[in-house]
């Protein structure tokens, strides 16, 4: 309908996207620090215009999978600006280096209103602050200064080149396999509670741990196209520099805790905003003076946003929201970490357990996996009921490797 009233779905989209921006930048440049009331009534602002977005990326792209990538990047985005507008109180005057511990920008006595502008925009879609005194912890690479050279532009070029076309082609591959069997993704068997659980076959249970391992080997080669084609974009047009794009995923030798996979080895862009208005709300609203009781809130609100977040990606999709599973999956996470917080203190007791590292890391993965493959299916099991042809999220399958066999046979 709001699509509908204009020439085309592109125009509608494209003004509210520069209506969006246009606001952000007139709060951050000329709403003092000091004025919070008028700061969060221009995020309000920021989160209507987002929800129009939300409505009319919805009706212009038909493609249910592309509408639920594209739809929570408009939420993160706008998380994004709350942060620089309330949590930090960004005013584009000047932004501090992590890297140099000294101030890389400008005062707004000496830049140009194109330069402000600039700057403001690039910290917005900056998601990790990176170079800023706001840069999130565990950054792939920069948590100690290299010994060795920066890479050259030509070399990252490269590089991610490469990468974008083998991850594109896992992904192809993957999005072309067949179906699960509807009778292992029912509703009943995403079962949580204990005798749901017993009731799952040897088979039940085997394509949950399978799927499990499939659905989140293929949403981190999505998040790494998306990454990597818009960190490659912006640095062949001079938007961003080499040094600006580190490696979006940590080490996964840190997945041996849920706490582990969620703050170092998964990618940490949405780190930034979740923690910050995280320590806001619990600050403001709970104001809990007992450390350990405020810090598993602030993991739960940070959860709890992220899985709002991702909820709208799930109702993009076509789910009902009583089906859509994303928001109780991670509603979830900060019961694991809590677990194994629990289990650990009580472990550093046992001599047996303190000396036993090996031993210790192999049952910390084997935690990890259990605990994915009993919550993911509340996430990933809808998402296969709705029947959607997997192969529509890419736009075309070079198929290589049926290619090559072709011409090895050829010859």
């Amino acid at each position: 309908m709001l699509v509908k009233s204009y020439p085309s779905g592109a125009a509608v989209n494209g003004s509210l996207f520069v209506t969006f921006l246009i606001t952000f930048l007139l709060i951050t440049f000329s709403v003092p620090a000091s004025k919070s009331f008028i700061r969060l009534a221009g995020v309000l602002a920021l989160a209507s215009l987002t929800y129009a977005l939300q409505l009319a990326s919805s009706e212009w792209i038909a493609n249910p999978h592309w509408r639920s990538a594209i739809v929570p990047l408009l939420w993160i985005q706008f998380m994004s600006a709350s942060e620089l507008v309330l949590v930090r109180r960004w005013d584009g005057s000047w932004e501090p280096d992590a890297r140099t511990k000294s101030i890389a920008g400008f005062a707004p006595s000496s830049a140009s209103p194109a330069a402000r502008t600039y700057e403001s925009l690039m910290l917005l879609w900056k998601l990790r602050r990176i170079g800023t005194r706001w840069q999130v912890r565990n950054v792939p690479g920069l948590q100690q200064r290299s010994p060795h050279p920066p890479e050259s532009r030509v070399a990252f070029i490269l590089k991610r080149s490469l990468k974008i076309l083998v991850a594109y082609q896992v992904l192809s591959l993957m999005t072309q396999a067949p179906p699960p069997d509807p009778n292992f993704v029912g509703r009943d068997k995403q079962a949580l509670a204990f005798q749901g659980l017993v009731r799952l076959s040897q088979a039940d249970i085997t394509f949950r741990i399978i799927g499990t391992l499939s659905f989140w080997a293929c949403t981190a080669l999505i998040n790494l196209l998306m990454f990597e084609i818009a960190c490659l974009g912006f640095v062949v047009v001079f938007l961003c520099k080499v040094e600006d794009c580190p490696p979006l995923y940590g080490d996964f030798s840190s997945a041996s805790t849920i706490r582990g996979f969620w703050g170092t080895t998964w990618h940490q862009c949405l780190r930034s905003g979740l923690t910050g208005h995280a320590d806001v709300i619990e600050h403001h609203i709970f104001p809990f003076r007992q450390r350990l009781v405020s810090r598993y809130l602030r993991i739960f609100i940070s959860f709890f946003i992220s899985g709002l977040i991702h909820h709208t990606s799930d109702m993009a999709m076509g789910m009902t929201a009583e089906n859509a599973g994303a928001f109780t999956f991670f509603l979830l996470q900060p019961i694991g970490i809590i677990a194994e917080d629990a289990i650990q203190a009580i472990s550093k007791q046992v001599p047996l357990c303190r000396s036993a590292s090996r031993v210790r890391v192999f049952v910390g993965y084997l935690w990890v996996l259990v605990f994915l493959a009993w919550s993911t299916p509340t996430w990933f099991y809808p998402q296969q009921r709705l029947g959607l042809d997997a192969s529509g999220l890419l736009p075309f399958h070079p198929n290589l490797l049926k290619q090559w066999n072709l011409h090895s046979n050829f010859h």
